[in-house]
């Protein structure tokens, strides 16, 4: 996503959410936020680049 997590934050946790849901996920661990382009590459955060990761399992794991 681009921009800072902070100022981001509620569309980003309703875009996973979605994800999640829409693909019968759940999530099994944190949100990891690895900055790609931050303050290093750039001097306007809205420039900013990050990746998200987290670890999710299906919800049922029976039909696999």
């Amino acid at each position: 996503f681009k921009g800072t997590y902070h100022k981001n934050s509620k569309s980003i946790s309703k875009k996973i959410s979605s994800f999640l849901n829409s693909n019968e996920l759940q999530p099994l661990s944190n949100i990891y936020v690895m900055p790609l382009k931050n303050h290093w590459l750039t001097s306007d955060p809205d420039e900013y680049i990050n990746k998200i990761s987290l670890q999710v399992t299906y919800i049922n794991q029976e039909t696999l």
